[in-house]
This record gives structure tokens, C-alpha cells and sequence, in this order.
């Protein structure tokens, strides 16, 4: 398998190419908006604006924690402003960019970097004027507070080795893919639910890849406990979220899962408040864990 070149996987696409790509209804009404027409919807209702500014919040964080893993560092401050307040990436460990040893892992880490920076780019574009700044990040000491949580560990450091990075990724990326599949529910506009949908499909890619990656190193290493830390990552998101049985490690009923569906294999639907119950670490609240002082715009709170 030839590695990826680094500077290739992490290219930047041509803007204009994106927003070609956002020409229908996001686009189109950020576009409104700056044309002077109606920017928002009556008050209390929740627009397809404010669902995909609430996903941009979290395709930060992934692109921050890729990026970081893979390059030892972020998002250009150009690709992190707009309304709200701007936070940044405030704690990392000392060292965030992981050593990888085994080419096909550092070839995924790359993928994921080079995806998820993709999305937050793609957003941007498609939001325009209406796109929110990237809130304060915590990649440092908020993962201690998740080990400890979940049962694993005092403190845990995600950027020390390729198996870290990936159970990293595990915390990120079934959340991703169930937070999509539920914003198909909230969203009004078709093209915005084929947005959501695409988006969907890659981070389901990414969910599955890193579990099929996890599997195989657990096998090669059964001491490193990989099996029981899924099991205690993807229990504390379930605890966390409130919304029943929805999640499971790498294993359920005895056989090993590499995604995480229900009794008819789909995915699993989350809502806002879902997922701000575990990124927040907290079934009630405005703030914590990976978003210290909350997430920008309109969807802000659990509940």
C-alpha cells in the first residue's frame, strides 16, 4: 500500500469547487441573507442554518484532534472564525502530533485529518456569512476527565501512540456518524438532508474503519485491554446520552460489531441534545469536557 504524502493528504480544495458543490439550500440562504432577505426563521424555530452551525462546532473539534495527531498542529485561524465567540484549541498534551509505526494506521490518521478538515471547509463555505467561530477546545486534560469517567484510567493521553489515537477516534467518530443521521430529522430543505446524509456516510466509513482497526490490534494485543476500553468508552456515551440502548464497544452478543446499528442495521439517530450530553461529558448543561465554555450558535444547551 503506498503511504500518503503528506502535503497530498492534507491539500486544500479549490473554495470555488465548494461552493459550486453548496449552490442549493444552505448556500442559498446565507446568500439571502446577504442580500437583505429574511435571515431567520420566527423566533424559537430552529433553521437547516442553525443545525449545521451546530455541526460545524463539532467538525472542529475532529479536525483539531486529527490534524494535531497527524501534523502536530490545527486549523489555520482563516478557517476558524466567524459569529460567536472564538475560543481555539486551549490544552493539548505537550506533544499532540502520535509517532505512527504501522503505515496503514497513519494512512486512516491522514484520511481523517484530511476528511474532516474537508468538512469544516465545506461548511464554512456553504454557511458563509453565517458560519460560527470555532469555540474553546479542550484536547488536553478533558480526555483525563473522560478516562476517569468511564473507567478506565486517572489520565489519557491520545497523542502517545497509534492505539491511543484510535480509541481517540472511537470517541468521536460513532458520535459523529448517529449525529447526522439524527440531523436528518431536524432538517426541512432536500439538499440539506443529502448534505447531511453525505456527511453521514463519511463519518460512518470512519467509524467502521477505526473498529475493524481496533479489532485487529486487539487480537495482536489482548494486554493493552482495547476490548474493555471500547466497551467503556461506548457504555459512558450511552449513559450519557439518555436516549436507551444506542451504542456498544467492539463486541455485542458475542460477536464483534464494526458498526453500531439497530435490530434492522441502521444507524442509530441522535439528537442535538444527544450529543452535547456526551461531548459536554454531562446529561444537563451548557458547557464542559471538549467544549469548556459550550458551542457557538443557536443549538447551545443539553435538555
Amino acid at each position: 500500500m503506498t503511504d500518503l504524502n503528506l502535503p497530498a493528504a492534507l491539500a486544500r480544495p479549490n473554495r470555488r469547487g465548494f461552493l459550486g458543490a453548496a449552490s442549493g439550500s444552505i448556500a442559498g440562504l446565507a446568500l439571502a441573507g446577504a442580500m437583505g432577505l429574511p435571515e431567520k426563521a420566527a423566533a424559537g424555530t430552529i433553521t437547516d442554518l442553525d443545525v449545521f452551525n451546530f455541526a460545524l462546532n463539532l467538525e472542529y473539534l475532529e479536525a483539531e484532534y486529527y490534524l494535531r495527531a497527524t501534523t502536530g498542529q490545527g486549523l489555520p485561524a482563516s478557517d476558524t472564525m466567524g459569529t460567536g465567540t472564538y475560543g481555539g484549541v486551549i490544552s493539548t498534551p505537550p506533544t499532540p502530533m502520535v509517532t505512527f509505526t504501522d503505515p496503514v494506521i497513519r494512512q486512516y490518521a491522514f484520511q481523517l485529518a484530511h476528511d474532516e478538515m474537508n468538512h469544516v471547509l465545506f461548511l464554512r463555505s456553504a454557511l458563509g456569512s453565517y458560519a460560527v467561530a470555532e469555540p474553546a477546545i479542550n484536547l488536553g486534560t478533558a480526555w483525563n476527565t473522560l478516562a476517569q469517567a468511564a473507567g478506565f484510567g486517572e489520565t489519557f493521553d491520545p497523542f502517545a501512540n497509534e492505539v491511543n489515537f484510535l480509541l481517540g477516534a472511537f470517541t468521536f467518530e460513532d458520535v459523529g456518524a448517529t449525529a447526522y443521521n439524527g440531523a436528518t430529522l431536524a432538517l426541512t430543505a432536500k439538499q440539506d438532508i443529502q448534505y447531511a446524509a453525505s456527511i453521514c456516510g463519511t463519518e460512518a466509513y470512519h467509524a467502521g474503519a477505526n473498529r475493524a482497526l481496533l479489532a485487529k490490534l486487539n487480537q495482536a494485543m489482548p494486554s493493552t485491554g482495547i476490548l474493555r476500553t471500547t466497551d467503556q468508552i461506548a457504555n459512558l456515551r450511552d449513559k450519557l446520552d439518555g436516549a436507551g440502548r444506542d451504542d456498544y464497544g467492539l463486541i455485542k452478543n458475542g460477536m464483534q460489531q464494526l458498526d453500531v446499528v439497530n435490530g434492522y442495521s441502521q444507524v442509530f439517530a441522535r439528537t442535538t441534545s444527544h450529543v452535547l450530553n456526551i461531548v459536554y461529558g454531562s446529561p444537563t448543561g451548557t458547557a464542559g469536557l471538549f467544549f469548556p465554555q459550550g458551542v457557538n450558535g443557536v443549538i447551545q444547551a443539553t435538555g
